[in-house]
């Protein structure tokens, strides 16, 4: 028997299934039909791949290509960067006993639920100090917060079980994320953010995620909408979620002042932004669904796809040449690892016409795009 290249219940939606999240997600996006993959989750692919062979001190050359057929840019080989040197600075403590892995698939079928498993990017399992090391790797721009993240408590759970650590409630656990892309201030942990716990507080954690895979599995598991609804393949189509977002739209009302006090502000204001996030995962579902219903002949009334910009990039085989070129205007240049990008090096000073020549247009993305009711009426003949 084949097993199936995802979990059930894997880790990585462990925020959508998990104790806070929508048990009857797992049941819903199991009825979807096949999805097919956007360009940013090629990219996403591409870019995991660029830092398991890094981390595996294995050669990459300058034009290389992913397995999924997606070119190693300068974009993905400087978002590593700072993931890579955060590893081999952790592992220079390294003694014996200790080991490291890279993109090792683990299992919680005991401590969590037998369709638990899955693949963290890197970990770090330090026996000689009693700590385990977890990062995982965000190539994404949304916000993903490390503090209490329930997909790095089930990696924990999985390599616990996996790698048979009986003592881990002695432990000491330091979670990682790398999200190179997503520029959060300072005190949101900046680019690579950490969060330091223990196995006492794991240990309840575990409970409540196992009892969350409990819910999750159950026949009839129940709808919660919340933020996770952004990730879910049924999110189209689900009904729970249609309702939110139609309490949430235009109501309206007599003109009276509300003389609001600055604590219902603060209230009034984080409910209005949580309403607005289960818009985006509505937005974001709908827009998905017509994209893929016009790519596949339908017509979807307002709306067409069309391509965005192409992005710049620099010539694969200019890229020795365009190294020295931003060296001679005292740009740093890691040869081998990144050359910054076009776009960083002109913010930098250098004159765009004298990277023109060393540079190359990547294919625009395709992306769904609405159209006026006038166009609407011409297409599809009356206005609703």
């Amino acid at each position: 028997m084949i097993e199936p290249e995802h979990a059930i219940l894997a880790p990585s939606s462990a925020e959508m299934w998990g104790p806070h999240g929508c048990p009857a997600s797992v049941a819903m996006q199991q009825r979807q039909p096949p999805q097919e993959e956007t360009e940013e989750n090629r990219e996403g692919t591409a870019a995991h791949w660029l830092l398991e062979q890094v981390l595996l001190k294995l050669t990459v050359p300058a034009d290389a290509i992913a397995p999924n057929g997606v070119p190693i840019n300068d974009e993905m080989r400087e978002a590593i960067q700072e993931l890579v040197t955060d590893v081999n600075d952790t592992l220079k403590s390294c003694q014996s006993g200790d080991y490291f892995q890279v993109e090792q698939r683990v299992a919680a079928p005991n401590m969590i639920h037998p369709e638990n498993w899955g693949t963290p990017d890197v970990f770090f399992v330090q026996h000689s100090r009693k700590t385990l090391h977890i990062w995982d790797f965000k190539y994404g721009h949304r916000f993903v917060d490390v503090l209490d993240n329930w997909q790095l408590v089930d990696y924990a759970a999985c390599i616990i079980e996996s790698e048979g650590i009986t003592d881990w409630r002695d432990w000491t656990f330091t979670f990682t994320i790398a999200q190179p892309r997503c520029y959060a201030r300072d005190e949101l942990g900046g680019t690579l953010r950490e969060w330091f716990t223990d196995g006492a507080r794991l240990a309840l954690m575990f409970d409540q995620l196992r009892a969350a895979a409990a819910s999750a599995m159950a026949p009839d598991a129940l709808c919660k909408v919340g933020s996770y609804c952004l990730d879910c393949l049924a999110s189209w189509d689900c009904e729970a979620l249609q309702r939110a977002g139609g309490n949430v739209m235009a109501v309206t009302g007599r003109q009276t002042s509300l003389g609001m006090e600055p604590a219902q502000i603060g209230l009034e204001l984080a409910m209005r932004q949580d309403g607005l996030k289960l818009l985006e995962a509505q937005i974001k579902a709908l827009e998905t669904r017509a994209q893929m219903l016009i790519n596949q002949g339908s017509n979807v009334p307002r709306f067409k796809v069309g391509y965005g910009e192409s992005r710049t990039v620099w010539a694969k085989d200019k890229q020795a040449e365009a190294a020295q070129l931003v060296q001679m205007f005292g740009i740093d240049v890691q040869l081998g690892v990144a050359i910054p990008t076009p776009a960083q090096c002109i913010k930098q000073g250098v004159d765009a016409t004298v990277i023109t020549p060393y540079t190359t247009k990547n294919p625009a993305a395709q992306k769904l795009m609405r159209v006026s009711d006038k166009t609407a009426v011409k297409v599809f003949g009356r206005r609703d």
